[in-house]
C-alpha cells in the first residue's frame, strides 16, 4: 500500500454522487491509509443540497482534512502555476497545483483525481517528486 493518498475535487464529488468507483477506492484506501484532502478541495465541492452535503460529510469524516500551509507552500504553487505544460484549453488551477504539493510532501503518494492528465502535467514539475495518479 502507498503510505499516502490524496483526494482530489473529482474524488470528493464522486464520493458525494455515490460513484461505485469512487466508493469502491475509497473503501480499499481506508483498510491502509487515512486519506488526506487539502482544505480547498473541500470548498471547491461544498454546494447547496443537503444530499450532496450530507453524503460528502459522511465520506470526509474518514480523511483527515489538511488545512495548515506555509507562505513557502503558497509560493511554490506559484512556481508550479507558472511552469506546468497543461493540456490544450486548460488553465492553471491552484487547487490541483496545492493537491499535487501535498502528495510530494508525503514522500511517495497517490493522488486520487477524475483529471490525471492535469494532475500529471503538475506533479512533473516537481521532479523529485513520486507521485502516483489513481483515476475515478
Amino acid at each position: 500500500m502507498i503510505p499516502a493518498v490524496v483526494y482530489d475535487t473529482g474524488m470528493l464529488i464522486g464520493l458525494a454522487n455515490r460513484d461505485p468507483l469512487a466508493l469502491q477506492h475509497h473503501a480499499r484506501i481506508l483498510r491502509g491509509v487515512i486519506p488526506l484532502v487539502p482544505g480547498p478541495v473541500v470548498a471547491q465541492v461544498w454546494r447547496a443540497g443537503a444530499a450532496v452535503q450530507f453524503g460528502l460529510n459522511r465520506h470526509l469524516q474518514d480523511c483527515q482534512v489538511i488545512t495548515e500551509y506555509s507562505l513557502l507552500d503558497y509560493k511554490r504553487i506559484g512556481i508550479m502555476l507558472g511552469t506546468v505544460t497543461l493540456p490544450p484549453k486548460k488553465r492553471p488551477d491552484v487547487v490541483d497545483a496545492l493537491v499535487v504539493l501535498t502528495a510530494a510532501g508525503r514522500g511517495r503518494a497517490a493522488i486520487v483525481t477524475s483529471d490525471g492528465n492535469d494532475i500529471s502535467a503538475y506533479a512533473a514539475t516537481l521532479p523529485k517528486a513520486v507521485i502516483d495518479v489513481i483515476r475515478v
